[in-house]
């Protein structure tokens, strides 16, 4: 089994370096099973409580693909919502014990051969063996292209995506580079309620760089660096 994440803590993922929690910040919505396809994707969305970032991802998609087993234990009917909707804990565990269903292995990447179980708080167990797992997610809806993505990255996070945010330019600009075009459009200045600048420094409106655009391609930059993680290494030619 193949996966683009890691297990933390039995109740959580990463991807690129990104905590993700899926037991305090993520409600389940529910499963598509694709039987032709043999694919079955788990959703989620972000929950509503106020302890959870504005800026965590506003939904992700588990889509499990090449599946060959799956096995559903029925949730207790006495259950309420917030418990159907509330992951407990996640594991990946041994195909070979498959009639074991009440334990975990805190480990964050799969060995070979094993199934992927989701219990959840409402006693409902899913379980699923397959050839490969992909963690999707979407940004949050309330992000527009006058405010930043993310301002909690890591030093190691900022730098890989200021390497997205300039290869992002000298891919728009044809294999060329101009520095100064980018400084130029980033220069700070401080912006008025309507959007307007005047030059004057104020200290009391909203700082942002000249060109909004440019925050455009920040963003994307965050988003290319949240779905592949740091770049490749080149290969060094002889």
């Amino acid at each position: 089994m193949k996966v683009n994440f890691d297990i933390k803590d039995n109740h959580a993922i990463e991807i690129a370096g990104r905590h993700i929690d899926l037991h305090n910040n993520f409600d389940f919505v529910g499963f598509d099973y694709n039987v032709a396809d043999r694919e079955i994707k788990l959703h989620w969305k972000k929950s509503s409580g106020d302890w959870v970032d504005k800026n965590e991802f506003s939904s992700l998609v588990l889509t499990h693909k090449g599946v060959t087993f799956l096995n559903v234990i029925e949730q207790d009917e006495k259950s309420v919502y917030e418990d159907d909707c509330c992951l407990g804990e996640i594991t990946f565990f041994p195909s070979t014990a498959r009639d074991i269903n009440d334990s975990i292995v805190p480990q964050p990447k799969p060995n070979d051969g094993d199934d992927i179980l989701y219990f959840f708080e409402n006693g409902q167990l899913i379980r699923i063996h397959c050839e490969q797992i992909e963690l999707g997610i979407k940004m949050p809806t309330e992000i527009s292209d006058n405010n930043f993505a993310y301002s909690n990255l890591t030093e190691e996070e900022a730098f890989w995506v200021m390497w997205y945010f300039l290869d992002g330019h000298y891919e728009l600009a044809g294999g060329e580079f101009d520095l100064s075009d980018i400084l130029s459009a980033s220069q700070p200045f401080e912006f008025d309620d309507n959007g307007h600048f005047d030059g004057q420094v104020k200290g009391n409106r909203r700082v942002a760089p000249a060109d909004s655009g440019m925050v455009w391609h920040w963003n994307e930059a965050v988003k290319k660096y949240r779905e592949h993680g740091r770049p490749k290494p080149t290969p060094l030619k002889k």
